[in-house]
């Protein structure tokens, strides 16, 4: 799963937050379940990118909170409120 969020996030990085956060979502998901020992000679590597990729996660939050700032106030809160009953 993993090797298949880091392929989406490096098509999708220029477009659409969105969907690269949900993609990173499921990277951080999947890593979280490893079960890797610090012993293993990929830990480090494993690691590496998984922090790596948390702080895309990060970057990528403010510039879905900044697109969310351009959105109308008024279609935000419909829409939110649409995704909240399901």
């Amino acid at each position: 799963m993993i090797e298949y969020a880091d392929k989406l996030v490096a098509l999708v990085t220029r477009l659409e937050p969105g969907i690269r956060y949900e993609a990173l979502y499921a990277r951080a998901l999947s890593y979280a379940g490893l079960n890797v020992k610090d012993t293993d000679p990929a830990a480090k590597d494993l690691a590496t990118k998984a922090r790596e990729a948390a702080l895309l996660g990060l970057k990528t939050l403010d510039e879905l909170e900044k697109a969310r700032q351009h959105v109308p106030r008024g279609l935000y809160q419909a829409e939110a409120a649409t995704s909240h009953s399901l």
